[in-house]
């Protein structure tokens, strides 16, 4: 009796693949605010950033440079000054630096393993600049994992198969391309889908309709 109930259904194997992925992106914005420090006059401090987002791998060796220049009210840069430098996420290389000749003082930010937005600032005597906002995105794919829901259907039935993508410090990945096949010999199910983008979750579903046969499938993903 148990036999022939289980082969009144299809049962899914499924299995991933990661092929190759990428991510990344650079910028650079600029804000200002006046004020008074000590006995010289301020009239601006003016955050810049070498790029907008950063890969959240944690290498050192790829930080982002922050550089504040203050100016005076004649617009020339103020050397001497000490600014103060702030982040909400990340490692910066340190929290304070002195102004050049050109009233400029530079950081660099280290990028955390994780996702999320950095708000960077900068200061000094008081006088802050406007933050700016770096974001942290995921690396390159490095696992796919995959399932269905559910994954037991009886002949000419649907269930959606879903595949999440993860870089190597198990951050989700967006807008990966994942394709899906079946790669069973029988090949009795098909797929609506072939491929497509894992959203801001990193997951991407199709859908998979079983043929008429009680037969196993396997479904493999790639990214």
């Amino acid at each position: 009796m148990m036999g022939r109930v289980l082969s009144r259904f299809v049962f899914l194997v499924l299995t991933a693949f990661l092929l190759t992925a990428c991510g990344g992106g650079t910028g650079d914005a600029s804000t200002e605010t006046t004020g008074t420090t000590g006995i010289q006059r301020v009239a601006s401090v003016t955050l810049t950033t070498g790029a907008d987002t950063l890969t959240a791998d944690g290498n050192a060796s790829t930080p982002v440079l922050l550089s504040a220049t203050v100016k005076d009210t004649d617009d020339t840069g103020i050397s001497g000054l000490t600014v103060i430098f702030s982040a909400t996420l990340g490692d910066l290389s340190a929290t304070s630096a002195v102004t050049d000749i050109d009233g400029v003082a530079t950081v660099t930010l280290q990028s955390p393993t994780s996702i999320g937005e950095a708000e960077v600032k900068a200061s000094t005597g008081g006088v802050f600049s406007l933050p700016k906002s770096i974001v942290m995105i995921a690396g390159a794919a490095s696992t796919v994992s995959i399932s269905a829901a559910p994954s037991v259907i009886k002949p000419g039935e649907t269930t959606r198969i879903t595949a999440t993508i993860k870089d190597i410090n198990e951050n989700v990945v967006a807008d990966e391309n994942v394709t899906f096949v079946i790669v069973s010999t029988v090949n009795s199910g098909s797929l609506v889908e072939l491929s497509g983008l894992t959203d801001s979750n990193g997951q991407v579903s199709v859908s998979y309709t079983a043929g008429s046969a009680d037969v196993e499938d396997i479904v493999v993903a790639r990214a």
